[in-house]
């Protein structure tokens, strides 16, 4: 049995082609967009090694892993740009403009062989 501590950091600029409006909605203009994300991370792990079979060399290692991360979001527009906000539901993927924290939990497995004793 063993626990871990996990840290992550991602510096992420993004750049698209998307539809805005400009000057206060005078027009409307296809405009290479960058959006900026920075996300920081921590967790902490929970797992298990369990090695099976008539050589013990087959591994199975379940794991829990739980913890936070927080993520700021900017686009680098001109200041005249007012963009149009494309709600996706449940299949929305993107982290909203500003700061926000996240839950993360996980749980999983992972299935392995012993080449070398």
């Amino acid at each position: 049995m063993y626990t871990g501590l996990e840290f992550g950091f991602d510096d992420i600029t993004h750049r698209y082609y998307g539809t805005v409006q400009r000057q206060g909605g005078n027009y409307t203009e296809e405009l290479l967009r960058n959006r900026h994300l920075t996300s920081l991370s921590g967790a902490l792990r929970f797992g298990v090694m369990v090695f099976i079979g008539p050589s013990r060399r087959l591994m199975i290692e379940p794991e829990i892993k739980t913890g936070i991360s927080q993520h700021n979001v900017i686009y680098k527009d001109p200041p005249d740009v007012v963009t149009f906000e494309i709600n996706r539901g449940i299949f929305d993927f993107q982290s909203p403009v500003g700061k926000t924290i996240t839950f993360l939990p996980s749980i999983g497995f992972h299935i392995g062989y012993v080449l070398f004793q």
